[in-house]
């Protein structure tokens, strides 16, 4: 409880002394699309990287990170630890739930990083947010997007859907699987598919129990990249590459 409370605290205070940085987006970009695609993801990587080591994250990067210009990066789906520990890693922009832009503070930041935002219930909202991710791409943006569609218990992956990798083959842009896996050292008889993963519960209670970790692993693979003109075989072949190495990781 002291731990999780520590965190809270030191969150507040980390997006305290980060909020000049959405307001200063703003001002620049001055709702340009193409301008917040560029600025976003540097105040993405720069967030990210405060909230893992407030949350005691420590990744282990495995391959290649996504190559500069447009990419299409395709990881498997835990929750929203997935976003912070990736956008730590390398500058992106990220396609999220439609829902967390009105999430206080989270949703201030994931829109000045220039997170596209997708109606799941809404099924021509696929188009349009492809569309969006194509126009980035061409632009030499990375974009990420977790093509399972929710997230999951990591135990293994779920279909791929290929809506947005037709973005990729649209603009020639080659995709970058990415297999996610967590462990909790200091916390062996915890599950990370229960503690680290969000599938369920509500938001508050996930993350009181995640704040109370007291460390977290997270080994990110960045898998050779892929290309194709055929959008349905190109997430098969993204999904193939990911479950390869989810589904031999030791339990």
């Amino acid at each position: 409880m002291i731990r999780a409370s520590a965190r809270i605290l030191l969150l507040a205070l980390w997006c305290l002394c980060a909020t000049p940085f959405p307001i200063v987006a703003f001002v620049f970009t001055l709702g340009s699309r193409t301008a917040r695609a560029r600025t976003g993801p540097f105040l993405n990587r720069y967030f990210s990287r405060g909230v893992c080591a407030i949350l005691g994250v420590r990744i282990e990067r495995t391959g290649d990170p996504p190559p500069p210009g447009g990419c299409l990066v395709t990881p498997n789906h835990w929750g929203y630890v997935d976003v912070f520990v990736l956008g730590a890693i390398y500058r992106s922009v990220f396609v999220s739930r439609a829902d967390v832009a009105g999430w206080p503070v989270i949703g201030a930041f994931a829109r000045a990083g220039g997170t596209l935002f997708l109606r799941r219930e809404v099924r021509r909202d696929t188009a349009r947010v492809g569309d969006d991710v194509e126009h980035h791409l061409r632009l030499g943006c990375r974009v990420t997007v977790f093509l399972e569609g929710g997230a999951g218990d990591g135990r293994s992956v779920r279909p791929f859907k290929s809506g947005l990798v037709s973005a990729a083959v649209a603009a020639g842009a080659p995709c970058v699987p990415v297999a996610l896996r967590y462990t909790l050292p200091r916390d062996p008889d915890l599950d990370p598919g229960e503690v680290v993963a969000w599938t369920s519960d509500e938001f508050l209670a996930h993350a009181w129990r995640l704040l109370a970790l007291r460390r977290i692993d997270a080994e990110v693979m960045f898998l050779p990249p892929r290309t194709g003109t055929d959008r349905k075989r190109l997430a098969r072949e993204l999904e193939s590459d990911v479950r390869a190495v989810i589904e031999r990781a030791p339990r």
